[in-house]
């Protein structure tokens, strides 16, 4: 599965407004091609929404691009209420994509891996090790990699129902020592360079709640 990361950043002040716009844009959109996910930051950069589109491969998300064109209600009209714009497309592992309508949720957490260039093609098992062995009840919904965008980034996503719940999880895993920062370095992988993380929210008309 081919995943479509589109985060905007808006103005101070406009978010809630946006959110709106998007949500009565999106139920004349939604039958045509419903979206895996759409977030709003609370905790890392602020006043961004986080639109993410699955796509089956790339003739799919062209020829839904196409039908999505001739409506007059998406995308919805923001003016100048959008000041940046990122499109990043992730491939996912297969092994590790929960990324389905549901209520995992609502506070969702987005880890960011940034390797040197090469690293990420060995990544896959040692990932698949951490998913498959004692890590398998952890609250990841995601394991991708950047496929058009910022290259050599590993992007996991995690879902918990409050950040009381994400604490004790992820201090259960690493007093377990199921998970921990160097999880992927224990099991044979190289160190990212860089690691961002951001948390989120589930908007109200996600499909993952």
């Amino acid at each position: 599965m081919v995943y479509e990361f589109r985060t905007y950043t808006v103005r101070l002040g406009v978010l809630a407004d946006v959110l709106e716009r998007f949500g009565a844009g999106y139920d004349t959109r939604k039958d045509i091609h419903p979206l895996a996910a759409f977030w709003h930051t609370e905790i890392g950069p602020m006043n961004q929404i986080i639109q993410v589109w699955p796509w089956d491969d790339m003739a799919h998300r062209e020829r839904v691009r196409g039908e999505v064109n001739k409506l007059s209600t998406w995308p919805p009209g923001l003016g100048d209420a959008v000041t940046h714009q990122n499109v990043e497309l992730f491939n996912a592992m297969p092994f590790a994509d929960k990324m389905q309508p549901g209520n995992p949720g609502p506070i969702y957490e987005m880890r960011t891996d940034q390797y040197k260039p090469g690293k990420v093609r060995g990544l896959r098992g040692e990932w698949e090790k951490i998913i498959s062995g004692a890590g398998k009840d952890l609250p990841i919904q995601a394991v991708m990699h950047t496929d058009m965008g910022a290259l050599n980034k590993v992007v996991h996503i995690w879902a918990y129902e409050s950040l009381v719940e994400r604490s004790d999880i992820l201090a259960g895993a690493d007093a377990a020592k199921i998970w921990s920062t160097e999880a992927i370095q224990d099991a044979g992988g190289p160190a990212p360079d860089m690691q961002f993380a951001k948390i989120m929210r589930a908007s109200a008309f996600s499909p993952m709640q």
